[in-house]
């Protein structure tokens, strides 16, 4: 009896720890990215999904220099964050910002500017992001684009008197925009606080 117990209980756990996964969507360019929470879940799509948009908890989109979003697509994805979805929109330097600017144009109206060499940029950040590192130039690969500054957005890390990372609501949901997403390309980047930024972006969405 107690043999059965226990092995009941632990499948229960296992189950209930599969049902507490959060699932994410990756969309745009696909490259190595680090090691996340085990709680979490990261499908990578070559294509956009048939299925509803709503089984997913976040939605992580990477541009790439040619998109594949459609109006229909962008008008699921509008619909999804206004609903409770999160959206994570990284761009990067120059031609690496399609979809993001197509996103960014329909929620507000502007577009990503700018090709910034940050050698001698000072990275400045601000909560609820927390604290990864002392040396927050690790927030940013080499080369990053910028967001303008809007009213419905908070500055969570800035470069130099740029925003480089903002979030904020639309609907029921939450976005995050980033301008510099090459700290998280291990094929590029095998910087040590690439990790804990990348899960800290992450947790932040599925709060």
């Amino acid at each position: 009896m107690e043999k059965w117990f226990t092995v009941l209980f632990i499948q229960f756990c296992v189950f209930g720890g599969f049902l507490a996964q959060n699932k994410g969507l990756i969309l745009g360019r696909n490259f190595p990215l680090p090691e996340i929470d085990s709680s979490v879940q990261l499908q990578y799509a070559t294509s956009f999904p048939n299925d509803s948009l709503k089984i997913y908890d976040f939605i992580l989109i990477f541009s790439s220099s040619n998109s594949n979003l459609n109006n229909g697509n962008i008008a699921e994805i509008q619909s999804y964050v206004n609903q409770g979805g999160n959206l994570y929109l990284g761009a990067d330097n120059w031609p690496f910002v399609e979809e993001s600017n197509q996103l960014t144009q329909i929620f507000f109206g502007k577009r990503y500017w700018g090709n910034q060499d940050l050698n001698n940029e000072l990275m400045r950040k601000k909560k609820p992001l927390k604290e990864v590192s002392d040396n927050n130039q690790d927030y940013a690969a080499q080369s990053t684009v910028n967001f303008p500054m809007d009213y419905r957005l908070k500055v969570e890390v800035w470069s130099g008197d740029e925003p480089l990372i903002l979030s904020g609501n639309f609907g029921k949901g939450k976005i995050i925009l980033d301008g510099g997403y090459a700290r998280f390309n291990l094929a590029l980047n095998q910087s040590a606080e690439s990790k804990p930024i990348f899960n800290e972006l992450i947790q932040f969405l599925v709060k």
